[in-house]
Order: C-alpha cells, then structure tokens, then sequence
C-alpha cells in the first residue's frame, strides 16, 4: 500500500474528532477544584427505644387483663351451669313425684273409691240405642248404696246455754263519725 493512499484514508476516518468538537470540553482545572469522592461509613440512626418498650408493655398488660377477665367469666357461667344443673334435678325429681302421684291418682280403684265417696253408683250393663231407635241391651236403673251410718252425737248439758241472736236481728255495731277538718 502505497503512502499516499493511508492519508487518505485517515481523512476519511476523520468525521470522529468532529463528534469530540460536539461533546464540552473536559477541562482538568475542573478537576483539581473538587474534593476526591471516598466512601462514608453510614451514620448510625437509633431509634428510640423507649415508646416501642412502653408498648410493648402496654400490649402485655392488656393482654393479661384480658385473660383474667375472661377466665372470670368462665368461672362464673360455670357457677351458674352448676346451679341450673342443681335446679334442674330437682325439679326432675319433683316431676317424677307428681308424675307417680298422677298414676296413683288415675288407677281405676281410686276413681272408683272417689267416686263412692261423693255418692255416685256403678252402672250395670250398657244400654245402645241403634240408628233405627232399637233399644239393645236391658236398660236397668242404678241403686243407690245404704246411706252411711250417722255420726255420734255429743251429749247435751243441762246448762243453760247462750242465745245467739239471728242475723235478721242481729244489729250492726255503731261506728263513730269522723271529724271533717274546718278550712
């Protein structure tokens, strides 16, 4: 390659120096003027403890209130689960009471001793009057038991004895006016 032609070509390769002409300038007065950058230890940030302790403690202390409030309920619906239960047996027990008194009641020997008590009779056969108006069975009226014996009497003195007055005589004790007040 012959001399000439390497001018030539450096030329050509030239339009770079011109984007350098467009680029600032360094300038190395610019350079001695600021201080030489270095790496800083970071300053240590404490943030205070005394709020986050406080807290902290606060939230502790709720907590616990808490629980014992709760636990104090507990213990008192359980108070109270065992009184109901308490209460609740014994009425089972006086249910049942009731429940055998009901059936003593009810059994057809106490009816019917009841019922001779108050003067009722036993009915004999059933009588049925068919829808035609046929009478089926014998009718036969109930009879009445003997009446029951007359109690003792008490004997009578021969001393005389008070006279009651009738209450058709009888008068009403006299009550006495109420003063009415003077204005």
């Amino acid at each position: 390659m012959s001399p000439v032609a390497a001018p030539a070509r450096t030329a050509a390769a030239r339009p770079a120096p011109a984007r350098r002409a467009a680029a600032p300038a360094r300038r190395p007065a610019a350079r001695a003027s600021r201080p030489a950058l270095r790496v800083v230890a970071p300053v240590p940030s404490r943030a205070p403890r005394a709020p986050f302790v406080l807290f902290s403690m606060l939230l502790v202390g709720v907590g616990l209130v808490g629980l014992l409030v709760l636990n104090t309920v507990v213990a008192q619906d359980a108070f109270t689960i065992h009184d109901l239960d308490r209460n609740a047996a014994t009425l089972a027990e006086r249910e049942q009471l009731l429940r055998q008194q009901v059936a003593a009641l009810e059994a057809p020997a106490a009816v019917a001793d009841r019922a001779a008590k108050i003067g009722l009779v036993q009915a004999g056969d059933p009588v049925f009057l068919a829808p035609d108006g046929r009478v089926l069975g014998n009718p036969v009226a109930a009879t009445a038991p003997p009446p029951p014996p007359p109690a003792p009497t008490a004997q009578v003195s021969a001393a005389p004895t008070a006279v009651q007055p009738s209450a058709k005589t009888a008068t009403k004790p006299r009550t006495k006016p109420t003063p009415t007040a003077k204005p």
